[in-house]
């Protein structure tokens, strides 16, 4: 006997349950048992199929998500999120510069070696923000550079003390001294201020400004020619922060389409004829590590229905939800650095028209979403780090809590008998039998039709003898819609050799079925929990004209 035989009833076997996975078959698992007379009973193949397992053969697109209490729901999704946030709240370059001008100077009792003079003074500098709105408190820096340019035009040996109490490292100010040897003499200081936090708290306007303590100080070298200046310019370049606090006024966090595929009504294999999700919702599920209080909400939040081809509003139900513009949904956002919260806006039948829309077999939810922050005025408890994110994903979810009719299957796959059978060296089996035994804990009842053509769809047989055989009964459940016992179902198909002969020049077999879930032409509501699966023994027994080998059987 040849292995290609038991290829064969495999494939039957396959489309009779449509969508069972070839993984959850345990070919390890056989009867050992071999019978000699009129032929041989083929070992049983065991198939324990979850529910999950069904979904992911039938929608790829699909997400199962199951609830506290086991409840499965079909989510489709698309995610959103915020740009790096170095690209929404950066530190732009600053610059400023100085002259300190002899003017400045009271040069009294300044005419002998030795006399020097000073001047101080503080000058409290503006620093430049991202958005005129902006009202920075505190910098703490993860890079940057801190360039210093100076020049002396005084004929005094000079020297410029600088200090930056705001601009602090392990608690330490930074400060610098640069002397000036002669007149026109320049210098140049470029310090690395990795790790330097910038306290902008320290002036009286409280941001936006970094304190410098300047002094200037000149030795008299014997010239009385005072005149001249002290020229100094500071730069502040290439920062990047690890975080920010203040107030940054109004940003855009999020400004982006995006598209749902709801594949379950787009398929051109599969129909549905009438069904029912008691609870569908429109969900977007917000993670948020910004401290920034941010207001979210949809500029076009359109669904599109099959069988109409039309394009509805999810948001026109009384007035208005908390989703548009006029009505924007406030996200929770942190109130500790380094910290994520988690928030979600939930709409159903109960505050929207989700459940009609839903009725119209979706194809697809397009959305524009937008995301801005400080919606309620000032507040300087604003924060940003490099790594933050607000990220919204944004879904619409099915609880399989409803009831489904007449879900309709259409599929055809290549399968040729000459592969099955060298017709050339050896005769065909005599009679070929499954026998098929399910138990099935889903509320769901199939029944189908399996067709044998040839290479011009010109019917050669059914599998079935009767039109449309049921292969799955459903289960038992209770008044609840809860599984509570296996429906099950025992059934033999026999290939004689007439029928082996009938439909040996296939080139294709046709699955055609039909499912619905318990009473569902009642109406009745059942429930679709995680524990729930199908099990089945499927066993072979064949006939043949021939001596076999057992050691031929794979």
């Amino acid at each position: 006997m040849k292995q290609k035989t038991i290829l064969f009833s495999l494939i039957t076997m396959v489309f009779l349950i449509n969508a069972c996975v070839k993984d959850n078959f345990n070919f390890d698992k056989w009867d050992k048992e071999i019978d000699y007379n009129a032929g041989f009973a083929f070992p049983v193949l065991y198939g324990n199929i979850g529910f999950a397992d069904v979904v992911e053969k039938y929608d790829k697109n699909a997400i199962m998500m199951v609830d506290e209490d086991g409840l499965v729901s079909i989510v489709y999704n698309k995610v959103v999120r915020s740009k790096d946030p170095h690209e929404i709240i950066y530190l732009p370059n600053q610059h400023t510069s100085r002259t300190i001008e002899g003017l400045n100077f009271n040069f009294a009792g300044f005419d002998s070696p030795g006399d020097s003079v000073s001047y101080s003074y503080t000058k409290h500098y503006e620093f430049d923000v991202f958005n005129d709105d902006a009202e920075l408190t505190s910098i703490s820096l993860k890079s940057g550079t801190l360039n210093i340019s100076a020049q002396s035009n005084f004929y005094h040996t000079a020297r410029l003390y600088l200090t930056f109490p705001s601009i602090t490292k392990n608690g330490v100010p930074y400060s610098c001294i640069i002397t000036f040897a002669y007149i026109g003499d320049v210098s140049n200081i470029n310090i690395d201020f990795t790790g330097y936090t910038i306290d902008m708290t320290q002036t009286p306007q409280g941001f936006n400004e970094i304190p410098i303590d300047i002094t200037a100080t000149l030795y008299y070298s014997g010239y009385d020619d005072h005149s001249g200046d002290v020229d100094f310019s500071v730069d502040l370049n290439n920062m990047q922060y690890e975080y920010v606090r203040g107030y940054f006024g109004t940003n855009t966090l999020i400004y982006e389409s995006g598209k749902i595929e709801i594949t379950m009504f787009q398929s051109d294999e599969v129909t549905i004829e009438d069904y029912y999700f008691k609870d569908p919702k429109f969900k977007v599920l917000y993670n948020n590590s910004y401290g920034i209080p941010t207001s979210f909400y949809f500029t076009e939040l359109l669904l599109n229905s099959s069988i109409d081809e039309q394009d509805y509003n999810i948001t026109h139900y009384e007035g208005g939800l908390p989703m548009d513009s006029l009505n924007p949904y406030h996200v929770s956002y942190a109130s500790t650095i380094w910290t994520t919260v988690t928030d979600s806006l939930k709409v159903s039948k109960e505050n929207s028209n989700i459940a009609e829309i839903i009725d119209l077999k979706p194809q697809w939810v397009q959305f524009i979403a937008h995301a801005y922050t400080n919606p309620v005025g000032i507040t300087h408890n604003n924060f940003i780090t490099d790594e933050s994110l607000l990220e919204a994903d944004v879904l619409i979810e099915l609880p399989l809590w409803g009831y489904l009719y007449n879900f309709r299957n259409l599929d055809t796959v290549e399968f040729k008998m000459t592969d099955a059978y060298d017709y050339d060296s050896w005769t065909p089996n005599t009679r070929v039998a499954a026998r098929v035994f399910i138990r099935n804990g889903l509320p769901i009842e199939v029944f189908a039709k399996i067709m044998f053509v040839d290479g011009n769809y010109n019917l050669l047989d059914n599998l079935f003898l009767t039109e449309e055989e049921e292969i799955i009964k459903s289960a038992v459940v209770d008044g609840n819609g809860r599984v509570i016992n296996f429906g099950e179902k025992a059934f033999t198909i026999e290939l004689d050799k007439n029928r082996l002969e009938k439909i040996k020049n296939t080139k294709h077999v046709i699955f055609s079925g039909r499912g619905s879930s318990t009473e569902a032409a009642n109406q009745d509501i059942v429930r679709i929990y995680d524990d729930y699966r199908i099990l089945f023994d499927i066993g072979f027994e064949i006939d043949i004209d021939d001596t076999i080998y057992l050691d031929s059987i794979n």
